[in-house]
């Protein structure tokens, strides 16, 4: 799976970074029963986000993050490519504004 979409943290990058972080995300999901998914073997970074329909591609730092209220962006922009043991369902969603669609992973490669 690679990052469709750029995922935020609103503090910035901390200590523990944002692979940390995804894995966290995985494994809590799996305690509560909420997403039953595999330890991924690896999660590395991802340089640029592939545009298909414009045939090219464009940086994670192209992305802007505005407040609605117009206060001062705060956070980066990054993209992740995670790598499970075997296939799995996707696309899938983490982290700050999962449920707006922001952090979402689509499967790359062979299809379920």
């Amino acid at each position: 799976f690679r990052t469709g979409r750029p995922k935020l943290t609103p503090l910035g990058e901390q200590v523990d970074g944002p692979e940390d972080q995804l894995r966290r995300e995985i494994a809590l999901r799996r305690e509560a029963g909420v997403q039953v998914l595999p330890d991924p073997v690896s999660i590395g970074r991802v340089e640029r986000l592939p545009v298909p329909t414009r045939g090219s591609e464009i940086s994670w730092t192209d992305f802007l993050w505005r407040r609605p209220g117009g206060g001062a962006a705060s956070g980066l922009a990054f993209g992740l490519r995670i790598t499970f043991p075997h296939p799995v369902r996707g696309p899938l969603a983490f982290g700050y504004g999962c449920h707006f669609g922001l952090g979402q992973f689509r499967p790359v490669g062979r299809r379920l």
